[in-house]
């Protein structure tokens, strides 16, 4: 499927692009997110663009054999859209508050109880040989497929 700038530009989209080891992130929005989106293309074939809709906090909740043990809310840092905002003064971050269990609103436990971590989840990733070594035992593409089989062995005893 083909995207275009005219295609995601009128939308508020979360824009990452990985250049020279660098993740640059934007809002695109309009004409400005267009004139972003143009120059990127200058450097890639490829941008890849997601739904995004501003929260002031994310939630994470630990689940071990099917059962919630945690709550935590992290707060947004205040003006940014991420927990942690980076700027040439350091780091500033949001904040978090932990929740009980019942005092969770039950469709954020729900969503997480329902959420896909199996050893299926795990069929999408690939490890790239690069950076693993060879030697007389094994070469470098068998231990990156090593590393997914037993990570899948590992998410399936634990499940």
């Amino acid at each position: 499927m083909n995207v275009t700038v005219e295609d995601i530009a009128p939308c508020r989209k979360r824009l990452s692009v990985e250049i020279d080891a660098k993740e640059v992130d934007a809002v695109l929005d309009g004409p400005v997110g267009k004139a972003l989106a143009d120059k990127l293309f200058e450097d890639t074939d490829l941008l890849i663009a997601q739904e995004f809709m501003p929260t002031d906090f994310d939630w994470r909740v630990g689940v071990l054999e099917g059962e919630p043990l945690f709550v935590c809310q992290y707060q947004m840092a205040r003006g940014h859209w991420q927990i942690i905002k980076h700027g040439p003064n350091g780091a500033k971050e949001g904040g978090f508050r932990t929740l009980g269990l019942a005092e969770t609103p039950p469709r954020v436990i729900e969503a997480a109880l329902a959420a896909n971590f199996s050893a299926a989840a795990l069929d999408a990733i690939t490890v790239p040989a690069s950076g693993i070594n060879s030697d007389i035992h094994a070469d470098a593409d068998y231990r990156a497929h090593l590393i997914g089989v037993l990570a899948k062995r590992a998410v399936a005893a634990a499940g």
